[in-house]
């Protein structure tokens, strides 16, 4: 029987890396500040993130959200803090869908 861990190491790197490339192509449409979009596509990355791959993925959000700040701005302490709003907001949405709109899952039987 196959080893579960890689894949878990795979989804980990893998949405980090997706959320970093969709971070930085956000960032390259601020136009008032370097590192303030008008729209942020990576939220759409970690919530269906966590919404296919589950709740414990939610340090690759933090890891992704932290490079793209880091690289930007360069501050540490304000990065650490932006990526944990990132990952806060990721998290709250993927709650809020499961639990209002039933997650991933279709309703089949109409109230």
């Amino acid at each position: 029987m196959p080893r579960r861990g890689f894949s878990g190491v795979t989804a980990f790197v893998g949405l980090t890396l997706i959320y970093f490339l969709a971070g930085k192509l956000g960032l390259k449409l601020a136009f008032l500040h370097a590192s303030a979009s008008p729209v942020w596509p990576p939220a759409g990355v970690a919530l269906g993130g966590l919404l296919v791959l589950g709740y414990r993925t939610w340090p690759a959000i933090f890891v992704g959200a932290f490079l793209v700040n880091v690289t930007t701005a360069g501050n540490l302490g304000t990065s650490l803090a932006i990526a944990a709003g990132n990952t806060l907001e990721g998290l709250w949405g993927a709650w809020l869908v499961t639990r209002f709109a039933d997650g991933l899952y279709e309703r089949t039987s109409k109230s």
